[in-house]
């Protein structure tokens, strides 16, 4: 398995938010795709692609960093810092061998799972047919 299936396995069952993946896409489009390091991108340039701005991006490598997606592996020319992408490995379900999770639990911002909410049946409002 390689840094890239990983990625494609982990990501979607990830909680990171749209900003954040977009700056881990954008890195990993500049990583050497066979191990996923040296990637080194400066932040201007990962703001560009974005559509963001350069102190949006800050935020974004630091939550990537302090979770697990990035690890710095060194400076690059003009002070760029070099990254390595280091996405968790997926979780293969031994009945359902074709589903990759991620380790990272889904659910929303306090950390409880989350369950969807069932529709109301609202059979007050029946409108007649043709009106």
């Amino acid at each position: 398995m390689t840094w890239h299936d990983d990625l494609h396995g982990a990501l979607p069952a990830s909680d990171l938010k749209p900003g954040a993946r977009l700056v881990l896409l954008i890195l990993a489009f500049h990583a050497n795709h066979e191990d996923g390091c040296d990637a080194w991108p400066s932040t201007s340039t990962i703001a560009t692609h974005a559509g963001m701005s350069r102190s949006m991006v800050f935020p974004h490598l630091q939550r990537l960093e302090a979770d697990g997606w990035l690890k710095r592996t060194g400076t690059g020319l003009r002070g760029v810092v070099v990254y390595a992408i280091t996405p968790p490995r997926p979780v293969r379900h031994s009945d359902q061998s074709d589903i990759a999770t991620s380790q990272r639990p889904v659910g929303d911002q306090s950390g409880r799972q989350t369950q969807p909410r069932p529709i109301p049946n609202n059979n007050n409002n029946k409108a007649a047919p043709g009106r």
